[in-house]
């Protein structure tokens, strides 16, 4: 049934091929993986070798030289397997890779094929394989199979594409990017929302596909080959259109696309604003979306050594990464290391995890090859982190004197399309207000709302200078009224 299947796929491909798939029907292999680039001639010639190889390699291959890999077939000591990367040297069950192989590989096979294992010459160059993230470019809206069209045939087509991983692709396994660390108690954990590919766009910038190819030119040529179709949702963008009943809701286990909401309630507000004589001011403050403008933009490598994911990354939280790579893949985290060198800046955009855990799933997927994985600038906008856009209302009520007599603030954070480091933001803020300037009587609102921009995250001041500018500009009115 296997082996139909990737017939089957083999003759929409390719005429020539087909006059080889009577030859290969009879194999006695799991399937057949498709190689750029395989020949008939090959094919044809992999036919005769692997009848021939199986009982040499299980009567002559060394055991530290697990197998061959060659145009999608392996020739391991129990016999053909398949695989789904081009010519390779290592362990199947572990996918443990050694670097690219540069030795001839017709005579590898022949001296496998004659019973010659001492007369392999193997040689490896040091290349790695580039990976490029496609991010949407449409309305939030999602990818469902039947409904949209993820087209990647002619990207695939293209020299150097080594792998194209889609959202349809990854596991649906969900995990939190915050730099925080992790508690044991579900009520203090970082909201779980990310996946490493997403069917569901909820901003301009969501990751829907990844491209891994042996260079850059072929990458970025595959990524506009591929053929993406949205199925159009409504958005919202201002933070308290989100909170309306009836705004497009970005996370169903959210309602109203309230993230959190947290209080202040000292002494009592409502009566203290009744005290004869008090003056009303009242102000709405504003501060924006702002990127940290880092001048190393995020980058990260990531490959497999003897069993476990290695990562080097540009990052600020090198043992958090650890844990939500591990989580991401669903692997333990002991099966991570994290490698930190030092940092062209990151000012808490590199505090949380962005493409550690996309990186290393691709390099599993490519046979624990080095993936590269980096940034543009224009992404560093759409696809990190930013600041908290915070819109604060706050009214006083003071006497003559200049003293507060009852003091109310209401702040909504712009948390963008996903938790990150959430509503620590604001609530910090917030809790900043009543300890300026005295005032027995303070009532106070912070909430975390969900929009369909791009995700906000930590970034110097963590939640300080938005509440400093609207605490400040409040007093400012304050005095022009007095």
């Amino acid at each position: 049934e296997k082996n139909s299947e990737k017939i089957a796929k083999l003759n929409a491909r390719n005429d020539e091929i087909d006059k080889q798939v009577t030859e290969l029907e009879n194999l006695d292999i799991v399937g057949i993986v498709r190689r750029m680039g395989v020949t008939p001639d090959e094919l044809a010639a992999m036919h005769d070798i692997m009848e021939r190889a199986a009982v040499a390699t299980a009567r002559e291959f060394d055991n530290d030289y697990r197998g061959v890999l060659y145009g999608g077939f392996m020739l391991t000591p129990e016999g053909p397997k398949i695989i789904e990367f081009n010519a390779r040297f290592g362990d199947p069950e572990t996918q443990v890779v050694l670097p690219r192989l540069e030795s001839d590989l017709a005579d590898i096979m022949l001296a496998v094929a004659e019973g010659r294992p001492d007369d392999i010459d193997l040689r490896w160059s040091e290349q790695w394989a580039v990976c490029v993230v496609l991010a949407s470019e449409g309305y939030p809206g999602s990818y469902e199979k039947g409904k949209v069209i993820l087209g990647i045939d002619e990207a695939e087509q293209i020299e150097g594409v080594v792998k194209i991983v889609t959202c349809f692709d990854v596991p649906q396994i969900k995990f939190p990017t915050a730099g925080h660390p992790w508690s044991t108690d579900p009520h203090h954990q970082d909201v779980a929302d990310r996946l490493l590919l997403t069917s569901r766009v909820r901003f301009y910038g969501d990751d829907i596909a990844a491209v891994v190819a042996e260079n850059e030119v072929a990458a970025a040529q595959a990524l506009r080959a591929l053929r993406v179709e949205y199925e159009e949702y409504p958005f919202v963008l201002d933070v308290q259109e989100a909170m309306k009943p009836d705004a497009p809701q970005l996370h169903e286990e959210f309602p109203n696309n309230i993230l959190a909401h947290t209080t202040i309630r000292n002494g009592n507000y409502e009566e203290a604003s009744r005290e004869p004589g008090l003056i009303k001011v009242e102000g709405w403050y504003d501060t924006p979306t702002v990127q940290h403008c880092h001048i190393e933009n995020h980058m990260c490598f990531a490959s497999m050594e003897a069993g476990r994911i290695v990562i080097y990354s540009s990052t600020q939280i090198p043992h958090i990464v650890r844990r939500v790579v591990g989580q991401a893949l669903g692997i333990p985290w002991g099966k991570v290391r994290v490698v930190k060198p030092y940092i062209g800046g990151g000012f808490g955009n590199k505090q949380d995890a962005l493409y550690e855990p996309l990186c290393a799933y691709l390099s599993t997927v490519v046979g624990g090859r080095l993936v590269k994985l980096d940034c543009t600038r224009e992404e560093t906008f759409v696809c990190n982190r930013v600041r908290h856009a915070i819109r604060t209302h706050i009214i006083s009520w003071v006497r003559p004197d200049g003293t507060f007599a009852a003091r109310k603030i209401e702040c909504f954070s712009n948390q963008g399309a996903y938790a990150s480091h959430g509503h620590g933001i604001v609530a910090k803020g917030m809790g900043a207000f009543p300890q300026l300037y005295p005032c027995p009587n303070v009532d106070g609102d912070a909430y975390t709302v969900f929009t369909n921009r791009p995700a906000a995250g930590a970034m110097r001041g963590y939640g300080i200078p938005q509440a400093m500018f609207a605490g400040e500009s409040h007093i400012e009115d304050v005095c022009r009224v007095l």
